[in-house]
């Protein structure tokens, strides 16, 4: 067996899906992001005939960030079937679409502590 063959098993639950987001002209990265992120993506799109820019998925977890074999970064996210079903979407018909680090001290504060 190569490498290529074997891979990394993904722990998911049944409704979700990993999508990879081919940071590209229309998807950047604002901050680099490692397995374990959380990240929100902002989406600037066309809706009515204007230009809308708004967060469209939040709290996603990143799970792998890789390079493609033209060697630009790729980085791979776990969202349930209907929102990866939007996130593609957007990927093929948005003019933008940002990737941006969430706070990540303030998730395992609100989360472990209860504290604000």
């Amino acid at each position: 067996m190569t490498p290529n063959i074997i891979r990394a098993r993904a722990d998911l639950s049944p409704g979700e899906r990993i999508v990879w987001l081919n940071i590209s002209n229309n998807v950047f990265l604002d901050q680099i992001v490692a397995p374990g992120d959380r990240v929100d993506l902002i989406v600037t799109h066309q809706e009515e005939g204007k230009l809308v820019t708004e967060r469209l998925f939040s709290d996603v977890l990143v799970i792998q960030r890789d390079t493609d074999d033209k060697g630009k970064m790729v980085v791979k996210v776990v969202l349930p079937l209907s929102e990866a079903e939007r996130l593609i979407y957007y990927q093929n018909t948005a003019n933008q679409i940002r990737v941006l680090l969430s706070d990540q001290i303030e998730q395992r504060t609100v989360e472990g502590s209860g504290l604000p």
